[in-house]
């Protein structure tokens, strides 16, 4: 976290058939060139010494989503976070007419 207060934002809204879930933050964001290897296994953006990861999270969330016949991308900009996206079919879930919002904020 590059700011003082760190912020997480967190939807879910069904369009066309399927729930789109969205996971925001506040945070430093990632370069596009980036985008497509954060979602490789063992594959982390930081230096190991510096922050502690094994690069297998965003792979395995990746892989339960296409599993259920969703998909998973991020949008970002350097300096003012990301946002994760994820698909999953409306149908498989059972839930209908549903949405959520959550704000989550934590302070250093």
């Amino acid at each position: 976290m590059d700011k003082p207060e760190g912020r997480i934002r967190i939807g879910c809204v069904e369009e066309n058939g399927f729930w789109n879930f969205s996971v925001a933050d506040n945070g430093p964001g990632i370069e596009e060139r980036h985008f497509e290897r954060i979602f490789r296994i063992f594959q982390t953006l930081s230096p190991r010494d510096e922050f502690e990861s094994t690069g297998v999270g965003l792979t395995v969330i990746k892989k339960i989503v296409e599993l259920y016949g969703g998909e998973i991308w991020v949008e970002s900009k350097l300096g003012q976070g990301c946002t994760f996206f994820f698909t999953l079919p409306s149908e498989k879930m059972g839930v209908k007419n549903a949405k959520l919002e959550a704000n989550i904020v934590s302070r250093r």
